[in-house]
C-alpha cells in the first residue's frame, strides 16, 4: 500500500469517527432506518433513551420498541413510507424501554443518504416530563373551566386576546352556547349595542393603561339571541399570573330590571317636581280667586252693616243679591276644592252603580233652571230615554252640574244650550253644546290644566276660576272614560265626555 492510499485511509478513519463522535454527542436519539424500516444504525442517545445495547436495536424495527397497544402501527408504516419520499414527518410515538417503562417522545422523520444508499434519518425527544407538565395543567385547566362555568356570572379574558371562559350563567343569560364566546372577540362585540360599543372600547383602552386603576365597571346594553336588550353591567378586574401573563376576570350580571326602576324613578321624580310646581301655581291661583267674592261679602256687609238705617229697601235687596251671588261664587269653588284635594289624596271612593242619564241630566237641569230663566238660556235634554251608564253618581253629577253651569256662564242672552248623547260601542258619548262666545284654539289646551290658569268673565260678568273643568277631567277619568272639547269664536262651545255603558252581566 503505497502512501497516498495510506494517507487517503487514515482521512476515512478520522471522518469516520468525527461523524462518530458527532452522532454520539447529540443528546437526542438518533436512528437510521433503511427503506425496510429496519435500523441500520442508532447513537447513544438511542441507546440511553430505551436501556438497550446497541446491537440489540440493530436490524430491528420501530415495532420493537413501540408500547403495546399505544401507537397505531399501521399509520406507522405509512408515515416511514412517506418520510422514505421525501415528505418531513413529525409525530408522537409511546415507547418502552427495556425494563418495561413506557413513555412517550417526539420523532422527527427526513430522508437522508447513508453508506450510499437512500434511508430515514430519525431524531427523538423523550417528553415524559413535558407530558407531565401538560396532563397537569390540563387537570388545572379542566378544574378551572369547571368553576368558571358553574361561577355566576364570570367571564376570564386574556388582555390582547380572546376570551378563556365563560360561565353557564352568562351564557344563559344572553342566549348564546358558551362556544361562541370562545376564542370570539367579534362575536362579543356585534351583541354590544352599537351606540355603545365604540365609547365602550376606549373606555376599557384607558383603563388598561393605567396602571393604578385595578378594577373598572361598566354598564352597557346588550343584544340577547332572541333579539331583545338587556342591561349589563360588567365589573373587570386586572389580574396576573406568576409566568407574567396578564388577563381580566369579568362579572357580568344583568340590570335591566334595576335599570328600569331607576328609569321609572327618576320619570316619577321629575313628575313629582312638576306636579309640585304645578300645585303651588294651582294653589296661587286659588288663593287669588277666593279673594275677590270674600271682597265682595266684606265690601257689601260692611256697607249694610255701617249703612242699614239710612239705604232704602231697594238699596238692600241689591247688596243682598251681591252677597248671595259670591257667597254662592265661594260655595261652589270651595265644594270643587273639597272633591278635587279628595281625589287627589285617594279619599273619594268610586262606587259605580247603574245610573239612568236622562234622569240625572233632566235633575241637573232643574237646578240651573233660575239661573238660565235670568239670562233667557234655552235648556234642552237630548239624552235618549233609556242610556244607562256604569259610573260613581256623585261624581256624575258634579260632571253636569259644572260643565253645565260653565255653559250657563258663557252663553249669551236667549241662547241654547243641548245635553246629547250617542253610544260608541262599550261607552256613551255625552255631548254639552252652547250657542256661547266660544273659546279660541290656542286658549282651547290650558282649559284641563292645573298649571295655567283660563277663566273669563261670564257673558254677564260672572267670575270662576276654571277649577271645574280640571275637577271634571278628573271625575271622567276617576270613571274610566275621556274628556274632550271642540270650540269656534263666537259661535259655541261643546263639552265632550264618554262613560262605560251599562251592560247586563
Amino acid at each position: 500500500m503505497n502512501a497516498a492510499v495510506k494517507k487517503e485511509k487514515k482521512k476515512e478513519l478520522e471522518l469516520e469517527k468525527s461523524y462518530r463522535d458527532l452522532f454520539n454527542t447529540v443528546s437526542e436519539a438518533i436512528y437510521i432506518l433503511d427503506d425496510n424500516g429496519i435500523f441500520i444504525d442508532i447513537n447513544k442517545g438511542a441507546v440511553e433513551m430505551y436501556g438497550y445495547e446497541r446491537k440489540e436495536l440493530i436490524g430491528n424495527t420501530p415495532e420493537f420498541v413501540s408500547a403495546p397497544g399505544k401507537n397505531d402501527l399501521e399509520q406507522l408504516w405509512i408515515i416511514l413510507g412517506k418520510a422514505f419520499k421525501g415528505e418531513t414527518q413529525k409525530f408522537e410515538f409511546w415507547g418502552i424501554r427495556k425494563n418495561g417503562e413506557i413513555f412517550p417522545k417526539d420523532v422527527i422523520l427526513n430522508k437522508g443518504f447513508y453508506l450510499g444508499k437512500d434511508v430515514i434519518i430519525a431524531t427523538a425527544r423523550d417528553i415524559s416530563d413535558r407530558k407531565k407538565s401538560e396532563n397537569e395543567i390540563a387537570k388545572i385547566q379542566s378544574r378551572l373551566a369547571l368553576i368558571f362555568k358553574k361561577f355566576p356570572n364570570m367571564v376570564l379574558y386574556e388582555t390582547n386576546g380572546p376570551n378563556d371562559f365563560i360561565s353557564d350563567n352568562v351564557a344563559d343569560m344572553l342566549g348564546y352556547p358558551p362556544y361562541l364566546f370562545i376564542n370570539n372577540v367579534k362575536f362579543i362585540n356585534s351583541i354590544v349595542h352599537p351606540d355603545y360599543s365604540k365609547v365602550l372600547e376606549k373606555k376599557i383602552h384607558s383603563w388598561m393603561e393605567q396602571n393604578d386603576s385595578k378594577n373598572l365597571k361598566i354598564e352597557y346594553p346588550c343584544k340577547r339571541a332572541d333579539g331583545e336588550y338587556i342591561w349589563i353591567e360588567d365589573f373587570l378586574q386586572k389580574e396576573t399570573t406568576p409566568e407574567g401573563k396578564n388577563f381580566i376576570i369579568g362579572t357580568m350580571i344583568d340590570i335591566t330590571e334595576r335599570k328600569t326602576q331607576m328609569e321609572q324613578l327618576e320619570k316619577y321624580t321629575d313628575e313629582l317636581k312638576n306636579l309640585n310646581s304645578s300645585k303651588d301655581k294651582f294653589f296661587s291661583i286659588i288663593a287669588h280667586d277666593l279673594r275677590s267674592p270674600f271682597n265682595g261679602l266684606l265690601g257689601f256687609s260692611t256697607v249694610m252693616l255701617e249703612e242699614l238705617q239710612d239705604l232704602t229697601s231697594d238699596e238692600i235687596k241689591e247688596y243682598a243679591g251681591y252677597i248671595h251671588t259670591s257667597a254662592k261664587t265661594v260655595y261652589n269653588l270651595v265644594d270643587n276644592l273639597l272633591q278635587w284635594s279628595r281625589i287627589q289624596t285617594g279619599r273619594i271612593e268610586y262606587q259605580p252603580i247603574k245610573i239612568d242619564l236622562y234622569e240625572e241630566v233632566f235633575k241637573t237641569l232643574e237646578l240651573f233652571n233660575s239661573n238660565a230663566i235670568t239670562k233667557r238660556i234655552k235648556l234642552i235634554n237630548e239624552i235618549h230615554m233609556n242610556s244607562f251608564v256604569h259610573a260613581d253618581q256623585n261624581m256624575l253629577r258634579s260632571i253636569l252640574q259644572n260643565l253645565i253651569s260653565n255653559g250657563i256662564k258663557f252663553t249669551k242672552t236667549s241662547g241654547t244650550i243641548r245635553i246629547s248623547s250617542k253610544e260608541k260601542n262599550h261607552f256613551i258619548e255625552t255631548e254639552i253644546a252652547d250657542s256661547g262666545v266660544g273659546i279660541e284654539t290656542k286658549d282651547i289646551v290650558k282649559l284641563f290644566r292645573i298649571d295655567s290658569q283660563f277663566s273669563n268673565l261670564g257673558t254677564a260678568n260672572e267670575e270662576g276660576t276654571g277649577l271645574g273643568l280640571i275637577l271634571s277631567k278628573e271625575l271622567v277619568e276617576k270613571n274610566k272614560g275621556q274628556i274632550w272639547v271642540k270650540s269656534t269664536v263666537k259661535k259655541g262651545t261643546s263639552f265632550f265626555f264618554t262613560l262605560p255603558k251599562w251592560e247586563q252581566k
